[in-house]
């Protein structure tokens, strides 16, 4: 719907744009640590930067070619578990994750996505009010490229990934710390720039 300037998506109840993708067939990395699973970038399509299970955030750990991975030998018992359920991360042409009880991922509802890209993407317009929907899963909830002007987001919540504060925005990469798996964790663990306390799954829409 068009009022005046404004582009306006109106979700219906309990809509839902989920921007990960749903990846099966992860096998054990057995040479990187008990626990660890692992998916080939090339059966994914792409190099992933955010990965979700049951749709809140995973923490990345990052490159592997530029921090050493100590959690990889970590044991469910081990203190620096404390706040976290579950770490991935990219090394080499493989993406890597690994859950505090050695979960397979295949069992929890693991999806992935890439950096720069949202549930719901922008190019090249403005003022665009976005109503009612669930975002969930992606890297951005909502992301604004082309020389966009504005972009409304009127309180759609988001899960799983990067998300946006309701208002305005003018185009740029506007990002708000993602719900993550664990619960809180002491502040020498926490991301505090990247992750926030985890709360239950995205069962709030406007």
């Amino acid at each position: 719907m068009v009022l005046g300037e404004s582009i306006i998506f109106h979700g219906e109840p309990g809509a839902v744009i989920d921007g990960g993708d749903a990846i099966r067939g992860w096998d054990p990395a057995t040479e990187k640590g008990a626990g660890v699973y692992k998916k080939a970038h090339s059966a994914i399509g792409y190099n992933p930067s955010n990965l979700t299970s049951r749709n809140k955030y995973i923490v990345w750990a990052g490159d592997q070619a530029r921090q050493t991975w100590e959690w990889l030998a970590w044991n469910p018992s081990s203190p620096q578990w404390d706040g976290l359920e579950a770490l991935a991360g990219n090394s080499g042409a493989y993406a890597y994750v690994k859950f505090r009880r050695g979960q397979d991922p295949d069992d929890e509802d693991v999806t992935l996505a890439p950096k720069h890209r949202g549930a719901f993407n922008i190019d090249g317009k403005g003022f665009v009010v976005l109503r009612g929907f669930v975002l969930r899963n992606a890297w951005n909830a909502v992301r604004v490229t082309g020389g966009a002007s504005s972009e409304r987001h009127r309180r759609s919540p988001g899960a799983g990934g990067q998300d946006r504060r309701a208002g305005q925005v003018t185009g740029k990469d506007n990002r708000r710390s993602p719900t993550c798996i664990g619960r809180s964790a002491p502040k020498s663990r926490r991301r505090s720039k990247n992750c926030r306390r985890s709360t239950a799954g995205p069962s709030r829409h406007t």
